[in-house]
């Protein structure tokens, strides 16, 4: 019972006095590191570093290490650029400015999930992967992890064949009536493409003078000839205005240029005939023409119109130059016509 006395007494002076002596220095001492921290915390946010910058845990704006190197240590106040290393070649890369520790790995272009590889792996770039042959990218799923093998047509009928982003189409698989019905097809074109030349021939022997075989009297014979050879010499600097005059200016250029009028040519015959689109195009078909020369021209109009889907252009010139052949073969035969009556002996004149 005596011996707790002195302890009592103790603390009966502790809690007069306020506490423990060294308290109050805890306290100070703990707001004084807390202000610190608070105001380093305060500084560094603050601190603004530039793009191609980090800040580091020292408050200090370090330069990023370049593409294809990372960080080994940052800088400091005495070594201000940062010490960086750089990746392996063909086993990791970095592909941007960085503060990072470590490369990234290369991507593997695994054989046995359908990959080969498209561009190798450098310090710079990650290793690119495609599907090798027999296998494609589903468009869907897409092809991160593996790719798809491609589909093998049963019937051995391939419409279209695999691609790197498309499957094999198949066609469907024939059967006997579908054979059947084209060789029939094919077999009446025939008889009908015999029965048309028949007639085609028959009405040709007629027009040219034959009739049942014999040929007829007091008429000239006449061959048929194709109008396109016909024409293959003839001199269209004549019919030029005719010719044009079923042609609109676009159609005009975009014959010339299909046919080696260069673009300036075509621009200074444009601006040469400024306000008078015939003019333009009399004049941009005499380049061609000039350029080309009279032997073949024709043929290659009328050909280069129709390659060009201008069809309807070309048959409305050929009908033009047909009367203009026939007129001049007509013009033809009068003449010697006329020859031949003057040769006539005057002995054979009936009175």
């Amino acid at each position: 019972m005596l011996q707790g006395i002195p302890f009592l007494l103790l603390l009966l002076v502790l809690d007069w006095t306020g506490g423990y002596p060294f308290a109050n220095y805890d306290v100070s001492v703990r707001e004084s590191v807390y202000n610190l921290d608070v105001e380093r915390t305060i500084s560094k946010r603050n601190l603004k570093c530039n793009v191609d910058e980090y800040l580091t845990e020292e408050n200090i704006c370090c330069k990023r290490c370049e593409n294809g190197s990372v960080k080994v240590s940052d800088c400091t106040k005495n070594m201000p650029n940062t010490s960086c290393t750089p990746c392996t070649d063909g086993k990791d890369y970095i592909d941007h400015p960085n503060a990072l520790t470590k490369c990234r790995l290369c991507r593997s272009c695994d054989p046995q999930h359908g990959f080969e590889v498209a561009e190798n792996c450098t310090i710079f770039q990650n290793r690119k992967c495609r599907c090798k042959k027999g296998f494609f990218c589903h468009p869907t799923q897409g092809c991160e992890k593996h790719c798809e093998p491609c589909n093998k047509c049963e019937n051995d009928i391939i419409v279209k064949e695999c691609t790197q982003d498309t499957d094999t189409v198949c066609g469907a698989k024939l059967n006997w009536i579908f054979p059947a019905v084209i060789g029939t097809s094919v077999a009446i074109l025939v008889v009908v493409g015999i029965g048309i030349g028949v007639w085609l021939y028959k009405r040709g022997r007629k027009r040219d003078g034959f009739e049942g075989g014999h040929e007829k009297l007091n008429e000239p014979r006449r061959e048929t000839v194709s109008l396109i050879h016909s024409c293959a010499d003839i001199d269209l600097d004549a019919h030029v205005v005719d010719i044009v005059e079923e042609m609109t200016l676009p159609e005009v250029k975009k014959f010339v240029r299909k046919h080696n009028i260069l673009q300036p040519t075509i621009d200074q015959i444009i601006q040469e005939n400024a306000y008078d689109s015939s003019e333009q195009k009399i004049h941009l078909f005499l380049g061609w023409y000039q350029q080309n020369g009279m032997k073949g021209a024709y043929a290659m109009l009328i050909n280069g119109l129709r390659d060009m889907k201008l069809c309807t252009v070309a048959d409305k010139i050929e009908q033009k130059m047909e009367v203009v052949i026939s007129n001049s073969q007509k013009n033809s035969l009068s003449h010697v016509t006329a020859a031949e009556e003057s040769n006539v002996p005057s002995g054979d004149i009936e009175l």
